[in-house]
């Protein structure tokens, strides 16, 4: 039979691995014939076991379902869609060095102009830098004055942008970047849980160390400020830029731009002015970003609600016991024990600007826009000064500059452009020479 034969044929080529004859497991493995021993060559001599064999493969039961379920499902993606077999249609270029030598050349030739341009864009810019904190030493909140002359070279056409500048100072700073809240800006209501970032500013004389202690509202209630929390909280709202610029001429004196005659949302107060607070802010900012809680922006009255909730600059009407600390704090909007420094008010721009945090030390804000044409001639700026700086070393500056449609004065960006293209102008030059001298054929 034909077992007989392939069992003949595997004990005469014993030198090879032994396999089953028939197409089947070895006869030992076999159900009900483990650990038998016996081994191929009883095959010739027992040619049903090969059948035998035979019949209990083909008569092993189909998986059931539960069984099919627990299989492991096949990673193969989906043999039909192209995109998962990475069959899409693509250009694929051959990189010659014809191609190479021509697209360095070329990208060159467009770099280096656009960099000229770039620069001569920013040379248009007229811009007038003076510092003013080593002027006059300043103590206190009350500040002091300072009168800095400046030159203008050149009409400055409008608009005008007048900014300060700060160096040395790390708003990036994680701990102080995450000193806010931006549901109490918002104008939610946050619990103080939902504010804990604000600490030590979050509760009036939680940073003086100052304990509990009571004032009057409206000269009858009494109440713990230690119930209350500071509307904005936190660090970077504490340490707001509060110097304030006026800027005229120098010869008659006459005013362009007095930046402290507006209100917190921008409108002028006072005689007109030159310039405008309105747009310093992102137009994302005011009245989304920033806006007064709903107790204070809901109340009709010059009284706020009973208890109140918040501790600074909304006009509470408190009993003001000026003997107490406490009560002036309270009646005039400061930060308790910190005489003179004002909480901001969250609906303020100018709080919106400086909560733009830079991310590198050196930095400028936007403080006023004039919108009138600043003729060449000699101009002076009033600084009322009481941001100090001798602490971390910085130093202050006011600048007015005008802008193009690339922004404001800039020359890196044009000569990164130009950098880059002469690099690739010598690249594509010695890829040339390269290949002119000693060729190579493409793909060996």
């Amino acid at each position: 039979s034909f077992c007989t034969l392939l069992a003949r044929r595997i004990d005469l080529r014993s030198d090879r691995p032994k396999s089953s004859p028939c197409g089947v497991r070895r006869v030992n493995e076999l159900p009900g014939n483990e650990g038998s021993g016996r081994d191929f060559a009883q095959l010739s001599r027992e040619p049903s076991l090969c059948l035998n064999s035979r019949r209990v493969m083909s008569s092993s039961a189909p998986p059931t379902a539960a069984a099919a379920a627990q299989a492991p499902t096949s990673k193969k993606p989906d043999d039909t869609s192209a995109f998962k077999q990475q069959r899409m249609p693509a250009w694929q270029p051959v990189m010659s060095p014809t191609w190479v030598i021509g697209i360095f050349i070329i990208l060159g030739i467009i770099f280096v102009p656009i960099g000229v341009v770039v620069i001569v864009s920013s040379d248009a810019i007229i811009e007038v830098k003076e510092r003013y904190d080593h002027l006059q030493a300043c103590s206190g909140r009350a500040g002091c004055s300072h009168r800095i002359p400046i030159n203008i070279p050149e009409d400055m056409e409008p608009p005008v942008l007048m900014y300060y500048q700060l160096d040395n100072f790390y708003q990036n700073h994680r701990r102080y970047a995450k000193s806010r809240s931006d549901l109490q800006l918002s104008g939610s209501l946050p619990s103080a849980d939902d504010m804990s970032d604000c600490d030590p500013l979050l509760r009036p004389g939680q940073y003086k160390g100052i304990g509990s202690t009571t004032v009057t509202l409206g000269g009858t209630e009494t109440f713990d400020v230690g119930a209350l929390v500071y509307n904005p909280c936190g660090l970077i709202a504490w340490s707001m830029f509060n110097d304030s610029f006026t800027l005229r001429r120098s010869g008659n004196g006459a005013v362009i731009c007095n930046g402290s005659l507006f209100t917190a949302t921008g409108e002028p107060v006072g005689p007109a002015q030159q310039c405008e607070k309105k747009h310093i802010a992102w137009p994302s900012d005011p009245g989304v970003k920033y806006t007064a809680p709903p107790a204070v922006q809901d109340d009709t009255t010059s009284n706020p609600p009973s208890p109140p909730k918040y501790f600074g600059h909304f006009g509470f009407s408190f009993q003001a016991n000026m003997s107490r600390e406490i009560d002036r704090a309270a009646a005039n909007g400061w930060y308790l024990g910190e005489e003179g420094h004002k909480v901001p008010d969250p609906q303020d721009l100018d709080l919106m600007v400086w909560m733009r945090l830079a991310s590198l030390s050196t930095f400028r804000k936007l403080y006023r826009r004039v919108t009138t044409k600043l003729q060449a001639g000699s101009y002076e700026v009033v600084v009322e000064d009481r941001f100090p700086v001798s602490s971390f070393k910085g130093k202050k500056y006011v600048v007015l500059t005008t802008t193009s449609w690339l922004g404001g004065k800039n020359h890196v960006l044009g000569g990164l452009y130009i950098a880059t293209g002469i690099i690739c102008v010598l690249l594509g030059l010695a890829f040339l020479a390269k290949h002119l001298t000693t060729p190579r054929r493409v793909g060996l």
